[in-house]
C-alpha cells in the first residue's frame, strides 16, 4: 500500500511539474502575465454522530462518530494575449476522526488504526474562460489517502454562456481510482502458518474505479427567477463491497462479511429554482430523483431563505427533507437467508427518511471582517440531522475568505 501511495503522488507531483513547464513556455510565446493572487479560502467543520445500526458489526451497535475536517484553497489568475482569463487552484484537505463502530473490526484493540485516523486529499485545477466567446474548459487532478485506502482522480470541464449570458450550460467528468486495502474482521482472517507467511486474504487489495458525468443547464427566465435543470449519472466498478461490514444470517451461526455486486449505475436528475422576492430575501429550492441497478430509489428536497437583515450580514435557515428504499441486498441483523447471491446489513443502504434543520450566518462588511481589509467574508454553519434508523448528528462549520 506504501509503493501505491508513492506512485501516486509521483505521478500527481510530475503532472504538476509538466504543468509548471507548460505555463513558462506558454509565457515566452504569448508573453503571460505573472500570476495574480484572486483569493482564499479556509473551511473547518466538526461533525458528531450517534446511532445503533453499525454494519461493523452486522447492523447493531455503536456508530459514534466524530470528525474534524480542514480545507485551505488558494486561486490564482492571469490573461493571455487573447484576453482569456486562466485560473489556477490549489487544495490542501485535512480530516482527523474517532469512530467506536470502525474499532469494532477488532474489538480486542481499542487503539486501532480505524478508531482514530487521518484523511490527507490535495487536489490542483485549472480553468480558462473565454469571455468573447463565452465559453470556458478546464482540468484537475487530486489525490487522497486513508487508513484502508487511496484514490487518484482526474477530471475535464467545460461551460458555455450563450443567449446574452441569460443562459449557461455546464459539464464535467470525473475519473477516480481507487485502491481499497481489505481489512477483514478479526474472527475471518485464518492464522498464519509457520514458515509459510499469511494465508489470509486480510491486507490484500483490491481496485475500485468510479466514472461521474455532471451536466447542468440553467436560464434566468427574469429579473426575479433562475432555473437550473442537473443530471449525473455515474458509474462504478470493482470493489464496491466494505470487507469488514459483518452480515448474520437466519439460518446459520456463522458470520460473513458484506457481499455486494462489483458494478453499480447511478442516475441523479435534479431541478433548482431560485426567486428573488426583493431586495432583502431569496427563495432557494431543490429537488432530486436518483434511481441506480441496485434498487435504491431516492428523493431529495432542500429548501433556504437567505434574508439579507442589512447590506453585509445575511442570515439563512434551511431545511432538508430526504427517503429513499433499500437495496434488493439489504437486510437487519439475523435476517438474511444463507441462499442469498447478495447481502448487506448497512443501514445506509436501507430504506428511511431523513430530516435536516439548519442556520447560516455570512458575514461581509465592506471595511473587511473585524477591520482586516483582505478579510472579506465569514460565514458560520449548523445544521442538526435526523434519520428513523435511531441516527442522528450534528454539523458546524466555519468559512473564511479572503481577498
Amino acid at each position: 500500500m506504501k509503493k501505491i501511495n508513492l506512485v501516486i503522488l509521483l505521478v500527481l507531483f510530475k503532472i504538476l511539474s509538466l504543468y509548471s513547464q507548460s505555463l513558462e513556455s506558454s509565457s515566452s510565446k504569448f508573453k503571460l502575465k505573472k500570476l495574480k493572487f484572486e483569493e482564499a479560502t479556509f473551511i473547518s467543520s466538526y461533525y458528531n454522530q450517534n446511532g445503533n445500526h453499525s454494519a461493523v458489526t452486522g447492523g447493531t451497535g455503536t456508530e459514534k462518530l466524530n470528525d474534524s475536517s480542514n480545507s485551505f484553497d488558494l486561486y490564482f489568475s492571469h490573461n493571455d494575449s487573447k484576453n482569456r482569463t486562466h485560473k489556477i487552484g490549489l487544495e490542501l484537505g485535512f480530516d482527523t476522526y474517532t469512530s467506536a463502530s470502525s474499532d469494532n473490526i477488532d474489538p480486542s484493540t481499542r487503539s486501532g488504526a480505524s478508531s482514530n485516523d487521518q484523511r490527507f486529499y490535495p487536489s490542483v485545477s485549472w480553468n480558462v474562460n473565454n469571455h468573447k466567446t463565452g465559453n470556458q474548459f478546464g482540468a484537475g487532478v487530486s489525490f487522497s489517502a486513508e487508513w484502508d485506502y487511496t484514490s487518484f482522480g482526474t477530471n475535464v470541464n467545460y461551460g458555455k454562456t450563450f443567449n446574452k449570458k441569460q443562459t449557461d450550460f455546464n459539464a464535467k467528468a470525473s475519473v477516480f481510482l481507487d485502491q481499497w486495502e481489505l481489512i477483514l474482521p478479526i474472527e475471518l482472517r485464518a492464522a498464519r502458518v509457520p514458515g509459510q507467511g499469511r494465508k489470509e486474504e486480510n491486507n490484500a487489495s483490491k481496485a475500485r474505479n468510479t466514472f461521474d458525468l455532471s451536466l447542468a443547464l440553467s436560464h434566468i427566465l427574469n429579473k426575479r427567477f433562475q432555473v437550473a435543470l442537473i443530471a449525473e449519472p455515474n458509474v462504478q466498478k470493482g470493489q464496491l463491497s466494505t470487507p469488514y461490514h459483518r452480515v448474520y444470517f437466519s439460518d446459520t451461526s456463522k458470520v460473513f462479511v458484506e457481499k455486494l455486486p462489483s458494478s453499480r449505475m447511478k442516475l441523479p436528475i435534479g431541478f433548482r429554482a431560485n426567486y428573488f422576492f426583493g431586495d432583502h430575501i431569496v427563495g432557494r429550492t431543490f429537488y432530486r430523483f436518483y434511481r441506480d441497478d441496485w434498487g435504491l430509489t431516492a428523493h431529495t428536497v432542500e429548501l433556504e431563505m437567505p434574508i439579507k437583515i442589512n447590506p453585509f450580514l445575511t442570515i439563512t435557515p434551511s431545511y432538508r427533507y430526504y427517503q429513499q428504499t433499500a437495496i434488493d441486498a439489504f437486510a437487519g441483523y439475523k435476517e438474511h437467508s444463507i441462499s442469498q447471491a447478495y447481502y448487506s446489513s448497512d443501514y445506509d443502504l436501507s430504506a428511511f427518511k431523513s430530516h435536516g434543520i439548519g442556520v447560516g450566518m455570512k458575514w461581509k462588511p465592506l471595511d473587511g471582517v473585524f477591520g482586516v481589509k483582505y478579510w472579506e467574508r465569514l460565514e458560520l454553519r449548523y445544521l442538526h440531522y435526523e434519520r428513523n434508523t435511531d441516527l442522528n448528528s450534528d454539523i458546524v462549520s466555519l468559512l473564511i475568505n479572503f481577498k
